[in-house]
C-alpha cells in the first residue's frame, strides 16, 4: 500500500466522484445535493486527507469522542475511489487506517458505510481486517 498526502488538485478532481457516490449511495437517496458544500468539506478535511494507492481520496480526523473522553480515535471521514478505472481493492484505505492508527497511538479506528454503494462487501473487507460491526444507520 502506497500513500501520499492528498494535493488541492487531488480535492479538486475528487468532486464529481463524490457527487456520483452521494447520489448512488442508499442512504442519501432523495437528498438535495449542494456542490459548494462537498467543495467546503473536502477542503475542512485537507488535514488528515491522503492519496491511497493512486486510487483512493481517504480522509479522516483524530478525536476524542464525547462519550469516551480519554480515549483517541482515527474517525474515518471520506473514502472515495476516485480512480474507478484504476484496479485495486478497498484494503488498502482499511490497511492505511489501521497504519494511522498505530502512528497516532490511537485505541480506536471508525470507519463507516455511508457512501459505499456496495455495503455488505465493503462490511466483509472490514471484518477481512478485524474490524467488527458495531451499529448501521436509519434514516426517514
Amino acid at each position: 500500500m502506497l500513500y501520499r498526502t492528498a494535493t488541492n488538485d487531488d480535492y479538486i478532481q475528487a468532486v464529481p466522484y463524490l457527487a456520483q457516490a452521494i447520489v448512488n449511495a442508499p442512504v442519501c437517496q432523495g437528498m438535495p445535493m449542494d456542490l459548494e458544500s462537498m467543495i467546503a468539506y473536502l477542503l475542512q478535511t485537507q488535514d488528515g486527507g491522503y492519496i491511497v494507492d493512486e486510487k483512493y481520496l481517504v480522509c479522516f480526523t483524530v478525536t476524542n469522542p464525547w462519550y469516551a473522553p480519554t480515549t483517541t480515535a482515527i474517525h474515518e471521514q471520506l473514502v472515495l475511489n476516485i480512480a474507478p478505472d484504476k484496479p485495486g481493492t478497498l484494503f488498502g484505505p482499511v490497511r492505511f487506517f489501521v497504519e494511522k492508527k498505530a502512528e497516532y497511538d490511537c485505541t480506536h479506528v471508525f470507519i463507516g458505510d455511508l457512501l459505499h454503494s456496495d455495503r455488505e462487501k465493503y462490511g466483509r473487507v472490514l471484518t477481512k481486517l478485524g474490524l467488527y460491526k458495531i451499529n448501521t444507520i436509519y434514516s426517514a
